[in-house]
């Protein structure tokens, strides 16, 4: 049976292509290695629709190999050849549009400043996250983890992925973050293999494990339709890779939908704290913080185990309204034994207090416009 297109979400997809046994890398490696490259299976589907071809399954066990056993012999980082064929077309495209708006920029999947280094000349203030961070340096933050699973607690004017996104398990996660992280009038660039050109390039099977996507013109497009972007511009399918630009739909507000939308929230957020044992401290005493209190569904039980914190000094020592709920600083609860913390402020806010919660041994949840997201 056929899987569901991850990119376009058609179901009319089918069979591919099977590989019994295959190496879970394709790089020379080293003599001590002759004989001992492990092997697997590779069974891909593709959309009919799309023609997004896409792996039916992920070993994370073999993914987890590669990128910790096998990785130091990919021979193509600092390839000269391959800056030209890859590298100056999306420096090309990254020029056309550029402007001066891009104060603030990320790129997924970077692990090296020199590879930034054309962002770095036009005074970007640039970050990266790659899983293992990168050198140190003054010129990019570089930042330990996975994007989409590590939540970045900032916005960008401009959002870089080259040839990070066919490695992805859940695209849909990471388009999710790429909304979350984009500033409104923000830009994305991607970059990843044009496997239509491989397959009639000479590439007779360009299928290896580490790659979960094999994305076309077309699918690229929809998977970012999807998700509300706009396709300002995507190579044509002659290109030796796609590079595409996309920016946010200018979305109409719906009240009625934001409404339905938060009255869920406010719903999954009570059964979060309903469960939850322990003390529990919400931090922020603003409007989201006053509405809760007045839930009928929070229990008494739970409502006993609340605390209330916030950075606004002149609120210390205050209470909530109609309850003897006091507002402390965060400092005076943070050693706290069995402690939830919610981070109740507007998502803007977020980043400045999470370090310092962070520092505390406590678990962390935070009212987000995804949902009840789990921190730590």
């Amino acid at each position: 049976m056929s899987s569901k297109c991850p990119a376009c979400d058609s179901s009319n997809t089918k069979g591919f292509q099977y590989f019994s046994k295959l190496p879970v890398i394709f790089y020379p490696v080293s003599r001590p290695f002759l004989g001992k490259i492990a092997e697997s299976e590779l069974i891909l589907d593709i959309c009919l629709d799309c023609n997004h071809i896409y792996l039916v399954s992920v070993n994370k066990d073999i993914l987890v190999e590669i990128y910790t056993k096998y990785y130091e012999f990919y021979p193509y980082e600092n390839l000269e050849s391959m800056v030209h064929i890859y590298r100056n077309p999306f420096t090309k495209v990254f020029h056309i549009f550029y402007n001066e708006s891009f104060r603030k920029l990320l790129e997924v999947g970077c692990n090296s400043a020199t590879q930034m280094q054309v962002f770095i000349e036009y005074g970007i203030e640039c970050s990266a996250i790659n899983p293992g961070g990168g050198g140190n340096t003054e010129l990019v933050n570089f930042i330990d983890g996975f994007y989409g699973e590590n939540r970045i607690f900032d916005s960008f004017d401009c959002i870089v992925s080259r040839f990070n996104l066919e490695h992805i398990e859940d695209i849909n996660l990471f388009f999710s973050e790429l909304k979350f992280n984009l500033k409104d009038e923000g830009m994305v660039f991607i970059q990843v293999p044009n496997n239509e050109f491989d397959m009639k390039h000479g590439i007779l099977y360009p299928f290896v494990h580490e790659h979960t996507h094999y994305f076309s013109r077309d699918s690229l497009i929809k998977l970012s339709k999807k998700y509300g972007f706009q396709v300002l511009y995507i190579s044509d399918r002659s290109s030796t890779s796609l590079i595409c630009v996309i920016k946010k739909e200018i979305e109409e507000y719906d009240l009625e939908k934001v409404l339905s939308r938060n009255n869920k929230l406010m719903n999954d957020l009570v059964g979060v704290l309903n469960s939850t044992e322990g003390k529990i401290v919400l931090y922020g005493c603003g409007m989201s913080t006053s509405t809760l209190l007045s839930s009928k569904e929070l229990e008494s039980d739970t409502i006993s185990r609340i605390n209330i914190v916030d950075d606004n000094t002149v609120v210390h020592g205050r209470f909530e309204p109609n309850s003897k709920l006091e507002i402390y600083r965060f400092k005076d609860l943070e050693n706290s034994k069995d402690l939830t913390v919610v981070l109740m402020l507007n998502e803007k806010y977020h980043k400045k207090v999470l370090d310092k919660v962070l520092r505390a041994n406590c678990s962390v949840l935070a009212l987000t416009s995804r949902g009840v997201i789990k921190i730590r």
